[in-house]
């Protein structure tokens, strides 16, 4: 029931900060009404949003086989509209650059959501207490976002003033539905396909790597599309910055990384204990795929910098329909294996998105996989000596052990 909530919350929050949010901070001039109309879109949107998840919530609590699902996210739907409220805030933080602010909203919301979350947890209240934390942790991001903004929306609106902003905003939009959907695709056909136990392992084997990789773009990739809009005419400008924030990405990324993969067993038995040890594979594929998230991040904010929304939505679709056939095929063929085809997926789409960037930057594919290949040397030499490492103590084992064996033989007989 958590993952499956983490789920739906998670698709809630993709929604909510797609579309227009980029629009604002991609137009080099806006006006106030156009803000004021943005944020009553928002706000229709997240109330239609919040209406059909309210409606959906039996038939998704069917399919999973859960009946307290409908419930659950019938309450989680009430998030959708405390986001919209505060989406637009957000986004004039993020226009203005104001990252101290938004981070200090972050981590304030995050502290005071999970602690809720624990001492519920602790008090007996289940599943509930991540519903509540996350509708917690949400209040407390919407009244900070409206203190520090110092914007308040005006009873204007008009359609017509945010026309020009359509086609870019609405193609963001679609592509970050499709995106979560895709993203999510896979713990609904493992949850699906999967018993209860199964499912639990590969989910918690996903959390660490998530973890990781969601905070790094929550703080770097988040922050690189305002900087990148202001640098859009100047490919020269945009090329540098583009590089920083790969380089910048990598050097807090592989570390972190590396260190989960290399310490997986111990972490999963300290954080979990020992039986979770069956989601320590999962774990560390997951270290592997996940390491891709960030830096396709960054690529993506680079192309709707230079504003071709229309282009990363074909890119996209293309993705995610590769996505579903794999997974489809593979679910049958065992977790690691399905594990494998969503990493050589990630590898083709770090490829894609290389020959695009080359193209609207006019830098070269291996100039820019050589900004990273010290990076991945590293972290490809480390795994390969972590596992030629416990390959030599299997084999010096059972080596021992067959001596062993003949020793005894040869005395019997």
């Amino acid at each position: 029931l958590n993952a499956i909530t983490v789920v739906f919350a998670g698709v809630i929050q993709a929604i909510i900060d797609a579309g227009f949010e980029k629009s604002i901070i991609y137009q080099k001039e806006i006006r106030s009404i156009q803000i004021s109309t943005i944020f009553y879109v928002n706000l229709l949107l997240g109330l239609l949003m919040t209406s059909i998840l309210f409606i959906a919530a039996p038939f998704i609590a069917i399919f999973f086989k859960e009946e307290m699902l409908t419930p659950i996210l019938r309450v989680v739907s009430a998030g959708i509209v405390i986001s919209a409220l505060g989406q637009t805030q957000r986004t004039l933080l993020l226009r203005d650059l104001k990252f101290k602010k938004l981070s200090y909203t972050q981590i304030l919301s995050t502290l005071t959501g999970g602690t809720a979350g624990v001492i519920l947890a602790c008090n007996g209240f289940g599943v509930w207490s991540l519903v509540y934390s996350i509708l917690i942790s949400q209040t407390i991001s919407l009244i900070i976002y409206w203190i520090k903004a110092g914007w308040y929306p005006q009873w204007q609106f008009s359609f017509k003033s945010i026309k020009v902003m359509m086609p870019y905003g609405s193609k963001i939009l679609m592509t970050s539905i499709l995106y979560y959907f895709n993203l999510q695709f896979i713990n609904v056909i493992v949850g699906r396909n999967y018993n209860t136990v199964q499912f639990g392992l590969f989910n918690r084997g996903a959390k660490l790597p998530e973890l990781i990789t969601a905070t790094i773009q929550g703080i770097i990739v988040k922050m690189a599309f305002p900087v990148f809009s202001k640098l859009q005419d100047d490919n020269i400008k945009l090329t540098y910055v583009f590089k920083k924030a790969l380089t910048v990405t990598a050097f807090f990324l592989f570390p972190l990384i590396i260190i989960v993969f290399t310490c997986s067993k111990n972490l999963t038995i300290l954080l979990f204990t020992e039986k979770w040890s069956g989601s320590i594979v999962f774990l560390e594929l997951f270290c592997i795929i996940r390491l891709f998230d960030p830096i396709i991040g960054i690529y993506k904010e680079t192309l709707l910098a230079k504003g071709k929304a229309s282009l990363l939505f074909r890119i996209f679709l293309f993705i995610a329909v590769l996505n579903a056939l794999l997974i489809l095929v593979l679910i049958n063929f065992g977790l690691i294996n399905l594990l494998i085809g969503c990493l050589g997926s990630m590898v083709i789409q770090y490829i894609i998105y290389m020959h695009f960037i080359s193209l609207q930057l006019d830098v070269k594919i291996s100039t820019q996989f050589g900004w990273l290949l010290p990076y991945l040397i590293i972290f490809v030499s480390t795994i390969l000596l972590l596992k030629l490492e416990n390959i030599y103590f299997i084999s010096l084992h059972l080596s021992l052990i067959f001596d062993l064996c003949w020793k005894v033989v040869s005395i019997v007989f």
